[in-house]
């Protein structure tokens, strides 16, 4: 099933605080606490139930307000910032937004790329599609992580190998949309002959075809465990609020 592990981290995060039972509750905190600034440190940093929560509202034509509200969330426009993904469905605030694969990351970053020849035209790669913008979700998640929960979700995966399997079709169908989202251009960029023989371009290329949520290298397994570590719970919601839609119509 499409999302499966997202769909089982975001409802057990639900189910750990009060803030987090429902979407619709958490979206009516979160209206309430508007004025509240989120910091970016989640940025680089989802008990099978039969029941979805409620879908994220249907998402209107990007506005101006959106660009406000975004930037009044993280203090200003990502560079590569491209549509609100996920919304608040008691006052339609941003909770979620898209970016593009490319032209993201710390200023560093973008720098580095803007003056390496054959990266100066794609810029930095950004693997971290859905960036979750809400200051209250992010703050709760935030204390989750804190207190640990994210090593409680590997142990719930340790014990669970049909939900380490959904974990991993998650992180593939994540680096699918990603890809897909790129354009035809930049896609023709990094899949030329020549690009095989700029390093730079090589590693572009795999980040953006083949890492899981948020960049995580799914190769790359936990001598403990025996599978990925789970990189981020902001990353995870931010990916399950954006597609639930699509997870209620598929389901």
């Amino acid at each position: 099933m499409p999302h499966r592990w997202n769909r089982n981290v975001a409802l057990l995060l639900l189910q750990i605080v009060l803030l987090l039972l429902l979407p619709n509750m958490m979206d009516a905190f979160s209206s309430s606490n508007i004025g509240i600034r989120s910091t970016t440190e989640h940025l680089g940093r989802d008990n099978d139930h039969d029941a979805d929560p409620p879908a994220t509202e249907t998402l209107p034509i990007e506005n101006d307000k959106d660009r406000l509200a975004v930037q009044e969330q993280l203090g200003y426009i990502p560079k590569n910032y491209v549509v609100v993904s996920a919304r608040n469905a008691v006052n339609g605030d941003p909770i979620a937004i898209q970016t593009y694969p490319l032209m993201g990351g710390s200023r560093r970053r973008q720098t580095k790329a803007a003056t390496t020849p054959a990266t100066a035209s794609l810029g930095a790669p950004f693997p971290t599609l859905y960036w979750l913008t809400c200051p209250v979700i992010s703050k709760a998640i935030s204390e989750l992580e804190r207190q640990g929960h994210v090593a409680r979700m590997e142990e719930i995966l340790g014990r669970n190998p049909a939900l380490q399997a959904q974990l991993l079709q998650c992180h593939r169908d994540y680096a699918n949309e990603r890809w897909q989202s790129l354009s035809w251009e930049d896609q023709q960029q990094l899949l030329e002959p020549s690009s095989e023989k700029e390093p730079g371009l090589v590693r572009m290329k795999h980040m953006l075809q083949e890492s899981g949520i948020a960049g995580i290298n799914t190769q790359k397994k936990q001598s403990t465990t025996g599978f990925p570590a789970v990189k981020c719970l902001h990353t995870h919601y931010a990916h399950y609020r954006s597609t639930i839609h699509n997870n209620n119509n598929n389901n």
